[in-house]
């Protein structure tokens, strides 16, 4: 029979904290909400790039919420991805790495510098992001306390709300 992990961290403090510890479960719980919104918001563009903004005029203006949102999506990803890191004892600059490669590859797409290479680039991220994703989800956190906190497997209630 499968085990229930009863956590109480505020989604305020799970979302976009970069501190403390989450489990893999939680992990992949909070990556899969945060990917049906980035869904969602895809859908949205598309309907604009389909002139679905001749129906409802309202779209004109939905750059200015989807970038934010974009941005919100980004930041909390980072966050859950970070804490992941932690639970593992590592420290949260590791995710930061595949990161690099989206932002030299949009940077040689949009500026123009070499579009084939930075296509390739940006591709070749994705499939990197989609690898440190699987291993997040499987990977063995450390027991009790390590130097990012008490696990929140332990039982032990405030993991995040102490300093």
């Amino acid at each position: 029979m499968a085990e229930f992990i009863e956590i109480n961290i505020p989604l305020k403090k799970l979302y976009f904290s970069f501190s403390g510890r989450i489990p893999g479960a939680i992990f992949f719980m909070c990556s899969f909400f945060l990917f049906l919104i980035f869904l969602l918001l895809s859908f949205v563009n598309f309907a604009f790039l389909m002139k679905f903004d001749e129906i409802f005029p309202i779209l004109r203006y939905w750059i200015v919420v989807d970038i934010p949102l974009k941005v919100l999506i980004i930041w909390s990803y980072c966050a859950v991805s970070i804490k992941r890191v932690h639970d593992a004892g590592k420290p949260g600059w590791l995710i930061l790495f595949p990161k690099l490669f989206l932002v030299v590859g949009l940077i040689l797409v949009f500026g123009e510098i070499n579009k084939s290479f930075g296509t390739k680039i940006v591709v070749e991220w994705v499939f990197m992001e989609f690898f440190v994703f699987v291993i997040l989800c499987f990977l063995k956190g450390t027991n009790g306390l390590n130097q990012y906190r008490w696990s929140v497997q332990s039982g032990l209630s405030g993991n995040l709300d102490e300093n």
